[in-house]
């Protein structure tokens, strides 16, 4: 007989015999653990399979894959007021973490059983967040490799999703959505290893740029056509989530399509956020915008909105749309976006027009 844990809650799920022993997974405390033990019941290693700031996380059933590695499925909540999600995790033959995944939905779901068929993972579970209502059986098939970007070292701005590179490193920022949440990960490896997705925001079509000091500040818009920021404070700590836009009437303006957000060095460093919007300006004209919001980076109420180019026709299509933004090492910045058929270039200097 052996054991493992503290004088907490722990347990034991799923076991599976391998070569030299038996491998476990289950709960230590308030995480998920992957637990190696010999033939004797003798201690091999122990890891554990969440960041120690998720609220709580549990494997439920584990598979071994014939390269020796691990498959993990679960449950996960990140806060104390979240609903649970499935969670999935690969380690490999070492019980080190390669990859993780959290499949969102608005309610509560969660991951029982993990089986492994040819080049996928087949997981059953239970799901409030889809079905007749009440809970309702889950079914969920994944790719073994799971690759939340095309090209893990590229910038990537494709609309609900975006990729930044610290300068002349392989770590990456990644932001993304599912279903309603903006989800940010972090890799320090080129995109081998991510961690675990963390919710910043509510909202859709998020884009990421990187301070003077490498820390993410993500802007995204949401469905009535406003405009939310938040950035990390101190590395791997998020400061407020701030409306810098929100149309309160049917005739206010709205963003109309993915914001796009440049840092320039300074003391303090400046954002830019450049927009298009779409609003009425009288009965029968409406008005589309291109704009950049700017302000310091340590106090966005601080915001301006400076028009860029507009121009009056129908509601839709969009005369206006799909910016992108950008600066050089001299601090000029370069601007593009549609014009309904045009793709128009400007740059601007700091401060000019």
């Amino acid at each position: 007989m052996t054991w493992f844990g503290t004088n907490h809650e722990d347990e034991g799920t799923s076991i599976k015999e391998v070569s030299d022993g038996y491998v476990v997974t289950g709960l230590y405390t308030t995480r998920p653990i992957l637990v190696k033990r010999g033939f004797n019941g003798a201690p091999v290693w122990e890891k554990y399979l969440a960041d120690p700031t998720i609220h709580f996380a549990e494997g439920f059933d584990l598979e071994t894959i014939s390269d020796g590695s691990f498959i993990i499925c679960g449950g996960i909540r990140e806060t104390v007021t979240a609903n649970s999600d499935v969670f999935v995790v690969k380690t490999d033959r070492n019980g080190n973490i390669q990859w993780s995944k959290t499949i969102c939905g608005v309610e509560h779901d969660g991951g029982y059983s993990i089986e492994v068929l040819d080049d996928t993972y087949i997981i059953a579970g239970a799901t409030r967040s889809f079905g007749a209502g009440s809970y309702d059986g889950y079914l969920i098939k994944i790719s073994p490799i799971i690759n939340d970007t095309d090209d893990p070292l590229a910038i990537a701005y494709n609309g609900n999703r975006d990729l930044a590179r610290e300068p002349n490193t392989e770590k990456l920022h990644l932001v993304y959505t599912r279903m309603d949440s903006v989800i940010y990960q972090y890799s320090s490896n080129g995109g081998a290893n991510w961690t675990t997705p963390l919710s910043i925001g509510r909202g859709r079509l998020p884009a990421i740029a990187l301070s003077s000091d490498n820390l993410p500040s993500v802007t995204w818009t949401d469905e009535p056509g406003g405009l939310w920021y938040r950035r990390q404070i101190a590395p791997g700590v998020w400061g407020d989530v701030y409306r810098l836009y929100y149309p309160v009437s049917p005739l206010d303006p709205f963003v109309n399509s993915p914001p796009a957000i440049a840092i320039i060095p300074s003391n303090p460093d400046e954002v830019h956020i450049l927009i298009t919007r779409t609003g009425r300006i009288q009965m029968n004209g409406v008005a589309h915008t291109v704009e950049d919001c700017i302000f310091p980076i340590t106090n966005p109420e601080m915001r301006v909105f400076e028009l860029i180019e507009h121009g009056v026709g129908d509601m839709y299509p969009p005369l206006r749309s799909y910016p992108s933004i950008a600066h050089s090492p001299n601090n000029l910045l370069h601007l593009v976006w549609q014009r309904a058929d045009t793709i128009c270039y400007a740059t601007r200097q700091i401060g000019q027009s």
